[in-house]
């Protein structure tokens, strides 16, 4: 009975609440707009998986493939999570200043281990000169310990007023329409041991306001995160032949291609600014790869792993 209710409204009810719910906190909530991409991408996610894993527990007969399908769907549900919280939700600065000009620098004096990652943040408010001449703000930092090693590029823009973008969420809008970047994160990886210091080597049109630039610690360091990622992999092809052997396709190849692409398509996009339309089209094209890899590799397994009937 639970099959024909699931599969006659029960996948579109469980679509239609998440939505609603998240509609109502966008418009009755008062969170900020990254914290609320990080719970929409954990309902999209969650809703995602539990379409997945029904489908699994109401197609699969082994009673351990049932529930490695619900462990499988909480480590893509955490994994998702993992891969965008530092470039959403930035900890705490190590070190920030305003930087006005091009030579103005910013020193982490304490600096941090060999291969750590930090995070780069850029603010500035493009679009507040009245000709109109500062929409668009070409930005270049350097970092460097004894020498440059790392060069931070990007662009802050602003094409809508920022009273009309606030507007759209009753006055509480932080310029993260897809109209406007004011914020933008980047990672670099720290060669050696020492202070650190990130010089604003270029900034135009100079007579923009001035940027706040601060460096934060990264929770989730790069190789944590292609761990993650190419383990699930790893883990979905083992789960994906013990499915076929089982007699039917799973979601584990196309749950774990999707967090692959994620992974990739995310790095240097996200960032505090423009939060919901760039995780929006992120998104997007995650999951499509996601699906059209993962059908590939079920075929794949279909065909070398896949029960046949010789009669």
């Amino acid at each position: 009975m639970f099959e024909e209710y699931w599969h006659s409204w029960g996948r579109a009810a469980l679509l239609i609440i998440a939505a609603a719910a998240l509609a109502a906190l966008w418009f009755l909530g008062d969170l900020d707009e990254s914290v609320f991409a990080l719970v929409a991408l954990g309902t999209a996610l969650t809703a995602l998986l539990t379409l997945m894993v029904v489908s699994c527990l109401i197609n699969f007969t082994s009673l351990a493939l049932r529930a490695m399908s619900l462990l499988f769907a909480a480590a893509v549900l955490v994994g998702g999570l993992a891969l965008a919280v530092d470039p959403l939700l930035p900890a705490p600065a190590l070190a920030e200043r305003t930087l006005a000009s091009e030579g103005d620098r910013l020193t982490w004096a304490d600096g941090g281990r060999a291969g750590q990652a930090v995070l780069v943040r850029v603010h500035g408010a493009p679009g507040m000169r009245q000709d109109g001449k500062d929409k668009r703000l070409e930005i270049q930092i350097d970092v460097f310990r004894d020498a440059v090693f790392d060069v931070v590029s990007l662009e802050l823009f602003r094409e809508a007023p920022p009273t009309l973008e606030a507007a759209g969420r009753g006055g509480r809008g932080k310029g993260g329409s897809a109209s406007s970047r004011t914020d933008a994160v980047r990672e670099v990886v720290l060669p050696s041991p020492g202070s650190v210091t990130l010089v604003l080597a270029e900034f135009k049109p100079a007579a923009a306001a001035p940027l706040s630039v601060s460096i934060h610690p990264v929770r989730v360091p790069p190789a944590a995160r292609a761990g993650i990622v190419w383990g699930l992999f790893a883990v979905s092809l083992l789960l994906g032949v013990f499915a076929v052997r089982d007699g039917v396709r799973s979601f584990f190849p196309v749950a774990s291609a999707g967090a692959v692409a994620f992974f990739y398509v995310s790095a240097g996009s996200l960032g505090p600014s423009a939060v919901l339309a760039t995780l929006g089209g992120t998104l997007l094209v995650s999951a499509a790869i996601g699906a059209v890899a993962g059908l590939l590799i079920n075929l794949v397994l279909d065909r070398l792993f896949g029960v046949r009937d010789l009669a």
